[in-house]
Parts: C-alpha cells; sequence; structure tokens
C-alpha cells in the first residue's frame, strides 16, 4: 500500500481539478476499488473474477463470501452509509472500509449478511445500511481494524462531530 500511496495523491489531485471543472461530481468508483484491493491484501481474500459480480467481491480459504464497500469519511465518528441494490443478493459478510480523503485507512469492519438485511432500510430503489460512531460496538459487527488513534478515540466516548458546517 505504502508504494500506491503516491500514485493515488496524484490521482486525487487530478480528480479534485476535474471536480472543480464540473467534469466528476463523486469519488465513488476510486474509493470503491481502493477498498477491494486494501481488504482483500489485510485479509489475504481472493478477489471475484468478475468485477461486475452481483452477489460478492471477494473469498476467503473457507469459501465465505464478501462484499466490499468503500467509503471515504473524514474520520471514524463521522456517519455514513452503505448501499445495495439488493441486500438479498447471497453473500456471508459486508466488509466496510472507511478511508480519509488521502486515503489512509481508518477502519475495517465485518457485518454478518443477517445483520445487513435486518438493519438496511429501503430507500429510493436501493437498500442503506446507516453506519455511525455507535455501530463499532453493535452486535454482529467486527473490527477487523482500526486505525490506532481512532481507537482511542472510539473509547473516549466523545460525542461525534458531523461534517464541518453541520
Amino acid at each position: 500500500m505504502r508504494r500506491a500511496r503516491p500514485t493515488l495523491l496524484s490521482y486525487c489531485d487530478a480528480r479534485e481539478r476535474l471536480r472543480r471543472l464540473g467534469v466528476i461530481r463523486t469519488d465513488g468508483a476510486l474509493a470503491g476499488q481502493f477498498a477491494e484491493y486494501v481488504a482483500c491484501k489485510h485479509l489475504r481474500l481472493c478477489i471475484a473474477p468478475s468485477n461486475v459480480q452481483k452477489a460478492y467481491d471477494a473469498t476467503d480459504r473457507r469459501g465465505r463470501t464478501y462484499q466490499i464497500k468503500g467509503r471515504i469519511v473524514s474520520s471514524q465518528r463521522m456517519s455514513t452509509s452503505f448501499d445495495f441494490r439488493r441486500p438479498m443478493h447471497r453473500f456471508d459478510f459486508l466488509l466496510g472500509v472507511l478511508v480519509t480523503g488521502t486515503f489512509d485507512v481508518l477502519a475495517i469492519i465485518r457485518v454478518s449478511h443477517v445483520a445487513v438485511r435486518r438493519h438496511a432500510r429501503r430507500n429510493r430503489g436501493r437498500y442503506s445500511l446507516r453506519w455511525t460512531r455507535r455501530s463499532f460496538a453493535a452486535p454482529r459487527v467486527d473490527v477487523l481494524y482500526i486505525r490506532e488513534n481512532e481507537r482511542a478515540e472510539l473509547r473516549s466516548g466523545r460525542e461525534p462531530r458531523g461534517p464541518k458546517g453541520k
């Protein structure tokens, strides 16, 4: 990951310039691809052979399947959501990879498919699993990785802060 960082930062700079020009509007695609890369490297997963695989993105040695979602957030205290077209597509676990805008990995979380189906809410033609600071301690959520200073903030009990200006 260390070798990829300078190129990612250069790419981010180019994307920001394109955003100011009105050419692009979102960071979505890069965040998702980076999340898959990080999760597979960190957890030794095998990426699905097709990048349009509907049900899952990767498998582990035991054959369990993972849907991988990446979100760009400023800190683990910031709320976000993991969106699905259909959470009924079968996968064993959701892996959520939270990264900063400069692609520092803040956390990797694992949520069982049962919990995703139970807690995802229908919203404008898709399903959304809301993620907040409190979600880190929820049942059926495993925190597989969390950056050290983020771990300290979770333990501190501070209230989450929203995005700037809110």
